[in-house]
């Protein structure tokens, strides 16, 4: 169900996160006012990713206080019989965002400063990678926040819908989650020379976002999907440019 899918998020996310001072004082919860159908016909890897990127963002840049996650219906948009618009809200009491920093927070690369990436480390591209997988299910996105008050990412989807009594267990109410992508990918281009990438990512989803953003240029891509592995990618081969997830397994 989606409640229990967000539980499970919030669950391992809880355990991931490790703030500089070791301190763990931060609330999650679940709201879900109004009548919210238990099952919804989606994406269940993007919307997890979705999700997970928010969470741990909201988490990682929490010290104190709580995290919440609201969904409701997006009563913006009117829905059908068979289809429901929902709103998925993150909010956070964190360090917050300075108002001039946000209309580029969800462009690649992005940092709100480098002291920032100093203490709590990332690349920019997690809330980039966010933006591109709700843009797949058709969907938006967007921020509110106010520096050392907090943050509210939300995003809007539209969601298929079903009977209960139409459900069994052999029923492909969703799809099957990607496949992962291959070791190395090159996007050739003969007029410039090969970029060699080494991307550090666990997740198949990240992996072909990422590679989703570099379609004009010519790359040589090669994954790693642990720690350990990324360590001895890097000993073995000279890249130009490292990608590298900051909650990597087998560190």
């Amino acid at each position: 169900s989606l409640r229990e899918l967000l539980e499970s998020i919030g669950d391992v996310l809880a355990n991931r996160v490790r703030h500089p001072d070791g301190n763990f004082g931060v609330d999650f919860g679940i709201q879900m006012p109004g009548p919210i159908p238990d099952r919804i016909i989606s994406d269940p890897t993007r919307l997890r990713q979705i999700l997970t990127n928010l969470i741990k963002n909201a988490l990682t840049f929490t010290r104190r206080g709580s995290v919440l996650v609201r969904v409701s219906k997006d009563h913006g948009k009117p829905d059908t019989n068979n289809r429901i618009h929902l709103r998925f809200e993150v909010i956070d009491t964190g360090i917050g965002i300075p108002e001039d920093k946000l209309a580029g927070l969800f462009d690649p690369f992005t940092q709100v400063d480098a002291s920032t990436t100093r203490i709590y480390g990332g690349t920019g591209l997690g809330l980039a990678i966010t933006r591109q997988l709700v843009d797949l299910l058709g969907g938006d996105i967007g921020v509110e926040s106010r520096l050392n008050r907090g943050s509210r990412f939300w995003f809007t989807l539209p969601c298929g819908t079903v009977r209960p009594s139409a459900i069994r267990k052999s029923d492909p109410v969703y799809p099957s989650p990607a496949a992962s992508l291959d070791e190395e990918t090159t996007i050739s281009d003969s007029k410039v020379p090969a970029v060699s990438i080494l991307l550090a990512e666990d997740n198949p989803v990240n992996q072909k976002v990422v590679r989703s953003m570099l379609p004009k240029k010519s790359y040589r891509i090669t994954t790693a999907v642990t720690g350990a592995d990324a360590v001895r990618k890097f000993k073995e081969a000279q890249f130009d440019v490292v990608l590298m997830d900051v909650q990597m397994p087998v560190m």
